[in-house]
């Protein structure tokens, strides 16, 4: 991630759902986050290729290639992005919530509170920011 004075990191929300980005975008916006969004997986494997991010967060059912799927390719292509997801569901159905507790991931029940929201984007940033940063750049950058 290059220095960016005020930003507290930079995020891309996934989610075939136009109201739950603008949410999520608004409420991480004005927490000071560098956000852009993506309508489903396969627009976020092309942002994903062009730019760097500190967060991923994603819906896990999306038509085309859903959450799972693009952890998978993203992490495929990008290892270091393996640390960098966290997923938001609706679903409480058995299998979505075993995929995502298979992949050790946070999870975000929907519909979420921008508190919420919040206490787990700031979380991983603390986390896990500065780890990314030196995996990307070197322990020295």
């Amino acid at each position: 991630m290059e220095a960016r004075t005020g930003i507290k990191g930079k995020i891309l929300i996934v989610d075939d759902n136009e109201g739950m980005r603008r949410f999520s975008y608004d409420i991480l916006s004005l927490a000071g986050y560098e956000v852009q969004t993506a309508a489903n997986g396969y627009e976020a494997l092309l942002s994903l290729e062009d730019e760097s991010f500190d967060l991923v967060i994603t819906d896990v059912e999306m038509g085309g290639l859903d959450g799972i799927s693009l952890y998978r390719s993203a992490v495929e292509s990008h290892p270091c992005l393996k640390e960098s997801f966290i997923f938001m569901t609706g679903s409480m159905r058995g299998e979505v919530i075993s995929a995502i507790r298979g992949l050790n991931k946070k999870c975000i029940m929907k519909p979420f509170r921008r508190r919420e929201l919040l206490c787990h984007v700031d979380l991983h940033i603390a986390v896990n920011c500065n780890t990314l940063r030196e995996m990307r750049t070197g322990p020295n950058a």
